[in-house]
């Protein structure tokens, strides 16, 4: 092959996501921004978690729905905002468009996607002066109001995600499922 004929499939190679290692196995030198990842992760899923909480005690799985829809991602940005990191949630079975991998994430994404909890641990990814951290999120028993198999879901769930989610694909999980990742980019 000539080397003018390498040129595209060389800048192909040059733009490729980098591959994720466990963390188990991720460089001394990243441990200070994947500490930090875990940290913001931590506080996103609390505040979450808490908010679901309030909402299913107060309204039942429809009313977790809109929680999810509606300040999921506020509360993504108040942490990362706080924390001064990115944090989102994604998967191979999107719920929200706009929850879709990023590029770094994609292939690892795609790639673990139909595994248990069990099977998938969590991932870091250098990204130059930063660094993406990729934690499972594991479907609990409470999860399957609004993840189990749709003949499963209530009424009322599946009208509030027909309206919320009009291309939903996020149902269907078993316990202990890995339904996805949280993703945390930190800095260096």
């Amino acid at each position: 092959m000539t080397p003018l004929a390498l040129a595209p499939v060389l800048a192909l190679l040059a733009h490729a996501a980098p591959e994720p290692v466990p963390l188990a196995d991720a460089p001394a030198s990243w441990r200070p921004a994947v500490e930090r990842a875990r940290e913001a992760a931590a506080d996103f899923q609390q505040r979450l978690q808490g908010r679901l909480a309030q909402a299913m005690g107060a309204g039942g799985p429809a009313a977790a729905v809109a929680v999810c829809h509606e300040e999921a991602p506020r509360i993504a940005r108040e942490v990362g905002a706080e924390r001064k990191a990115e944090i989102g949630r994604t998967s191979d079975r999107l719920r929200s468009p706009g929850n879709a991998p990023p590029a770094w994430a994609r292939s690892a994404v795609e790639r673990l996607a139909g595994r248990t909890a069990a099977e998938v641990g969590p991932l870091a990814v250098d990204l130059g002066d930063r660094v993406g951290v990729l934690l499972p999120i594991a479907v609990k028993s409470a999860c399957l109001a609004c993840h189990g198999p749709a003949a499963g879901l209530s009424p009322k769930v599946k009208e509030a995600l027909a309206a919320a989610y009009p291309a939903d694909r996020a149902t269907g999980y078993a316990e202990g499922d890995a339904r996805g990742f949280t993703w945390v980019v930190t800095a260096r």
